[in-house]
This record gives structure tokens, C-alpha cells and sequence, in this order.
């Protein structure tokens, strides 16, 4: 069986990512829920999660955040051998048998590096597909695109051997560096796809349920990730950022 390690990053309560766990937990492709709890934020947590042997909650005494709170969930997931890593938003919810749909996307694209499914947040760079989870179907569509959003990032182990970890040197939360983890996939001779098969809705559309809490609004959000995200892209990959990762004009305006 093809076993997924889950890793999820959390830092506020909401309650989203109860339904996100429940969803999870009967999926039995999922072997192992990695929530790194970056905000000890379960303070009443149910004690149904707590005795599920699925879920594994790590408490870092630290915001790690999202970026190095993946890398930290990765490192986990090599040393265990789990043969597929996702690392995943705690405000989204997934569509029916998502990690059995999701696997033959990589079965049928053996250069598959990196794979998200359809999304309705905005940064998605093949998005059009919102539809409510009780219209959406799933379609056998793989599309190879420059990069993907971070909100749901699936991929081989092998990927994480040959490509490493999440660039550190982006800072926290870590906008940008989904875009750099696709370029140095790429880079590596692979690819990166959006999928069809399956689908992530963002509860508020476009995601951020954590982020509006911590920067006051979502306007606050949006400026201040897609201002670091410039920032730390280009000093990188120089002036030619956009041009070098294949991103439009208007990319993180």
C-alpha cells in the first residue's frame, strides 16, 4: 500500500481542523497525522484524537511555523520510510477517498516529483474549479504547471531524498518557498502537476483562517506574505525572478 505521512502545521484554534482530522483518520491510505501544534492550540482536544493511534501530536515549545514546521514533519517521515509525504493546510477540506485518487496521478506521470490537487484558493496557477463538495467530481486530468500553491503538497519520499528539504533560508511563515521547492524539482529533471482526481476546498475560499488571526485582516495577510515572498524570491534568483521561475507578471503584487 502506498501510505501517506500527513504533516500538519497549526499555531490557532479554529474549528476547521477537527473535520480535517476526522476526514483523515478514515482514510486508510494515511498512516501516520503529524500535527505540529506550534500554539498549543487544542486545549480542549477530544479524547477520541487523542486515542487515535493515527495522530501524533508534536508541541515544539516554539512557533516553528510553516515552512520549517514541513521540513520537521519530513525529516520524520525519511527516518520512518513512509513512501509518500503531504503536507498539508489545518482550514481545508478534502474530497472523497482523497489520497486513492490522488495515487494514480503518479502512477500514470513516473516523472510526478510534486503533486497538488484542484484548489479554490487564488494561488493556484490552474484554479477554476470551485464547485461545492457535493458537485465536484473527480476527473482522470493531471496538468504539468511551473509551480504549485503550498496549501496541499504531495510527494514521493525519493522526491525529498534527491531534491532536500524546504529552502530555510526563506522567512517564517515561508511564502515563496513552495515556489522554490518547484523550480528545484524541475530542475532536478522531474515535474510538477496539478491533478484533477482530487480536491481541496480552503474553508474561507481563500485560505488564511491562522494567517487573518495573527496579522489583524486579511488584507494585512495578503500584503505583508506577498511583499516577503518578492523580497526573499529575488535574492535568491536576482531582478529575473518571475522570468527564471516561469511565473506571470502579476505573480505576488
Amino acid at each position: 500500500m502506498n501510505e501517506v505521512f500527513v504533516v500538519i502545521p497549526t499555531i490557532v484554534e479554529h474549528p476547521h481542523k477537527y473535520f480535517l482530522l476526522d476526514q483523515l483518520h478514515q482514510e486508510p491510505m494515511v498512516k501516520q497525522i503529524l500535527l505540529i501544534d506550534n500554539g498549543d492550540c487544542f486545549p480542549g482536544l477530544n479524547p477520541k484524537y487523542t486515542n487515535w493511534s493515527k495522530i501524533w501530536r508534536v508541541r515544539p515549545g516554539c512557533n516553528l511555523n510553516w515552512l520549517h514546521s514541513c521540513n520537521f514533519g519530513a525529516a520524520i517521515a525519511l527516518q520512518q520510510r513512509v513512501p509518500y509525504v503531504c503536507f498539508l493546510n489545518d482550514d481545508v477540506w478534502l474530497s472523497r477517498n482523497f489520497f486513492k485518487s490522488i495515487m494514480p496521478a503518479f502512477e500514470h506521470n513516473p516523472d510526478a516529483a510534486l503533486l497538488a490537487p484542484s484548489y479554490n484558493g487564488q494561488f493556484d496557477p490552474v484554479a477554476h474549479d470551485s464547485r461545492h463538495t457535493s458537485e465536484w467530481t473527480s476527473t482522470p486530468e493531471d496538468i504539468a504547471v511551473p509551480h504549485i500553491d503550498g496549501t496541499c503538497m504531495v510527494l514521493p519520499l525519493k522526491t525529498i531524498e534527491t531534491v532536500g528539504f524546504l529552502d530555510p533560508t526563506f522567512r517564517h511563515p515561508g511564502w515563496g518557498a513552495e515556489i522554490d521547492y518547484a523550480h528545484r524539482v524541475k530542475a532536478a529533471g522531474n515535474n510538477v502537476y496539478v491533478t484533477r482526481r482530487a480536491m481541496v476546498w480552503h474553508q474561507p475560499n481563500m485560505g488564511g483562517t491562522s494567517a487573518v488571526q495573527i496579522y489583524g485582516s486579511r488584507d494585512k495577510w495578503l500584503s505583508r506574505g506577498c511583499r516577503q515572498a518578492r523580497e526573499d524570491l529575488e535574492t535568491k534568483y536576482g531582478p529575473q525572478w518571475r522570468e527564471v521561475l516561469s511565473l506571470p507578471e502579476d505573480s505576488f503584487k
